[in-house]
């Protein structure tokens, strides 16, 4: 719940800085992406990494890293498009 809280309060506050003129779109959208690319990396070392460690092992680690490669490839394509279209 705290999580959702916060990236509520980190869209707002973009959204009142878009708002006020002191973000453009593009800025504010490239600003958010890289937020979430900061947060999924401390949540993968948080929860996502110990829990497959706990049930695949050593194994773990490789389902780890090709899963939050695939996210960050994913955010890293999404910053590519918004840098080209907007």
């Amino acid at each position: 719940m705290a999580q959702i809280l916060r990236s509520c309060a980190g869209y707002a506050v973009v959204a009142s800085l878009v708002n006020t003129g002191v973000f453009l779109v593009k800025t504010a959208l490239m600003t958010l992406i890289a937020g979430s690319m900061m947060v999924i990396t401390l949540i993968y070392l948080r929860y996502t990494l110990p829990l497959n460690l706990s049930l695949f092992g050593t194994f773990g680690d490789r389902i780890t890293a090709v899963s939050y490669t695939c996210s960050m490839t994913a955010r890293l394509i999404t910053l590519g498009l918004v840098i080209l279209l907007l």
